[in-house]
């Protein structure tokens, strides 16, 4: 398992825990509204509880404040990614799924293999490829989490065979994903 959050740039982060949070809110300002409405029925409905319908009125009450207090107090962590590498007979593979369905998650091999691609999803726009070592006990997951690497590669391979003006200095060279260091080093 890995962190989703650990492969995100800063402001990718930032974008992703709003969102996150802005569907958070609005599902629990559901819930709170809910559980307002059967305390304002409950109420309604029992003038002077006492016994067991004062206990329930209590327990109505606490689910209000429970909830509020949920609201308040969420911390995102983002989502835990599952990683599963096997060997098809020819190589190493691996598959990364945010919700444990592995149904519609590729399964990659080593990017200088295979040259293969996944993206993580709609809400977080970022592609990734693999790289798998040590006979599967290690999936490296590679983003590219600043655009400071793409626009050097472009300048390196860019290779327009209509327009020559318009060529990097290797045109046509291949590129391939690297992640040097990682994000202990902030």
């Amino acid at each position: 398992m890995k962190q989703a959050f650990e492969l995100f740039d800063g402001d990718l982060v930032k974008r992703v825990k709003a969102e996150r949070a802005a569907a958070w809110d609005e599902t629990q300002r559901g819930y709170v509204a809910e559980a307002r409405r059967a305390l304002a029925d409950f109420d309604a409905a029992n003038a002077k509880p006492e016994g067991e319908l004062l206990r329930q009125r209590k327990e109505l009450e606490e689910r209000i404040t429970q909830l509020t207090a949920l609201q308040k107090e969420r911390e995102d962590y983002g989502v835990l990614l599952d990683v599963v590498a096997w060997h098809d007979g020819a190589r190493w593979r691996a598959a990364v799924s945010a919700d444990g369905d592995f149904s519609q998650s590729p399964a990659l091999a080593n990017f200088a293999a295979e040259r293969q691609w996944a993206s993580l999803g709609e809400l977080e726009q970022m592609n990734y490829c693999i790289n798998v070592y040590d006979e599967g006990s290690v999936v490296s997951v590679v983003c590219d989490i600043s655009s400071h690497g793409t626009h050097v590669a472009g300048i390196a391979a860019a290779c327009h065979p209509n327009e020559p003006d318009r060529n990097g200095v290797a045109p046509g060279a291949q590129i391939v994903a690297l992640k040097i260091g990682d994000t202990r080093l902030d």
